[in-house]
């Protein structure tokens, strides 16, 4: 599952910043506001009861039922009253007015005689010796829950457009904040495809803007430095070439020189009118064998010098490296050499130059079989490790030391006495070429290891 976008997580993020706080702000709100009105309503029945009992004064002291039940009933015209009594001072009811439930709460206030009031400071009464009876309220607080409802929906209901409205905005604002920064990557992208010539705009706000303008800057200088930089590649292939080509030269001259040596030496043997026919035909010998290496030497020179263009198509290695032992089983076995193989079931498919690697790996093997000893074997091993195909070929040979080891796939070095210092060179340069990668390792109980590794391909796709 692919991860959020910047601009998702920052509009998601702030949206639940302003719905968590416009929610706990309503929260605290609506509960200030439930308070307020409870206690409101509250006092408002108490006034309600205090003034029933402040008109009822007078009825109490008549004995007036009639007018009592009339200031009680106008009290039930009040939303919310449901039932009124006012009772004698031994709680008697006296008049009783309404259909009390359960359910109900309850306020009540005395009746006081005035004029006791007033004398109570000189005549030192008692407290409630001048009440003459109670008034009891019961009320409903219905109305009042169903008000601080609605208080909270209204509370909820804003706290929910608040954060659609912020949302909305804020979305605006990080698209205009995140476009900028979309424009970059994209800009970054094409750079990495090798568009140096990219500009890109920094939008509305500083910071990108400045940003930005880094941005053109750095791909400028990119560009500016690749540019010198593929100047002193080319200054350093030219001066590589240069040295390739001294040494070149160098090398085919020192190889040239010593067939030459022998077909002169041969033909001033051969002019001497007294030579035998055996050492004549010894001499003539001699000279088809240098003319063939001197053929040879410069053949392998020419193809290291031009290095043929890899035209890669779908190759089994297993199969290729099949026939190539095969051929070669038949010129080694006669020398007391033999080769063993040790290959995976199933095949190795790989992209690759059928001729190129076929002569890869004949170099490769070729070298292992003049490494051992008659009566020596050289194992030749396929198999597929980590997505990648792998051949190795270990011989039982001497081994190489540490410098003949370093420097083995150096062009026109070789610890042979006839060799041209090119096949491991070449190795090289194929597998490179196949974006390979080829080792050399001693082998603890003697003798050397190749290792050849080739990416696989999965040919199931393409079927």
């Amino acid at each position: 599952m692919e991860a959020p976008s910047f601009h998702s997580r920052l509009v998601m993020g702030v949206l639940v910043l302003v719905a968590t706080t416009t929610a706990t702000l309503g929260l605290i709100s609506a509960r200030m506001s439930e308070r307020f009105l409870m206690e409101r309503f509250q006092q408002r029945m108490e006034f309600l009861a205090r003034y029933l009992a402040l008109n009822a004064e007078v009825g109490l002291l008549l004995s007036d039922q009639e007018g009592l039940g009339r200031l009680a009933g106008n009290l039930l015209s009040e939303p919310d009253v449901v039932k009124v009594t006012i009772e004698d001072v031994k709680g008697r009811p006296i008049v009783s007015v309404g259909d009390g439930g359960g359910g109900l709460m309850e306020v009540s206030s005395p009746v006081v005689l005035h004029r006791q009031e007033e004398e109570e400071v000189f005549l030192n009464s008692k407290e409630g010796e001048g009440v003459l009876g109670y008034v009891r309220l019961y009320y409903s607080t219905a109305g009042i829950e169903g008000l601080t409802h609605r208080v909270y929906v209204n509370f909820l209901i804003t706290a929910v457009l608040l954060s659609l409205v912020a949302a909305a905005s804020f979305t605006v604002f990080a698209r205009r904040l995140t476009s900028p920064l979309k424009e970059l990557a994209r800009a970054a992208a094409s750079v990495a495809g090798g568009d140096f010539g990219i500009r890109v705009q920094g939008g509305f706000l500083p910071e990108t803007r400045e940003l930005a303008k880094a941005f053109n800057h750095m791909t400028t200088a990119i560009a500016e430095g690749r540019r010198r930089l593929e100047e002193t590649y080319q200054d350093l292939m030219e001066q590589r070439s240069m040295a390739e080509m001294g040494r070149f030269a160098m090398s085919v001259a020192h190889e040239i020189k010593n067939p030459l040596g022998i077909i002169r030496g041969s033909l001033e043997i051969l002019k001497k009118r007294d030579v035998e026919p055996s050492t004549r035909e010894t001499m003539i010998h001699y000279v088809e064998e240098e003319i063939d290496r001197l053929n040879r030497l410069i053949h392998n020179f020419l193809d290291f010098s031009r290095p043929k263009r890899p035209e890669f198509t779908e190759v089994d290695v297993n199969s290729l490296l099949c026939g190539l032992l095969d051929k070669l089983d038949l010129e080694w076995c006669g020398k007391d050499v033999r080769i063993l193989r040790r290959l995976s079931d199933g095949e190795l498919w790989v992209r690759a130059d059928r001729d190129l690697l076929t002569q890869a790996f004949l170099n490769v093997v070729k070298n292992a079989c003049e490494a051992v000893e008659p009566g020596g074997k050289v194992m030749v091993e396929s198999f597929l490790e980590d997505d990648n195909v792998v051949v190795r070929i270990t011989d039982d040979g001497p081994g190489m030391d540490e410098e003949v080891m370093a420097r083995a796939f150096e062009p026109f070095f070789t610890s042979k006495a006839s060799g041209t210092g090119l096949g491991l060179a070449m190795v090289r340069r194929t597998i490179s070429q196949h974006r390979g990668h080829v080792s050399l390792q001693r082998v603890q109980e003697g003798g050397m290891r190749c290792t050849i590794i080739l990416e696989q391909i999965d040919r199931s796709e393409g079927e």
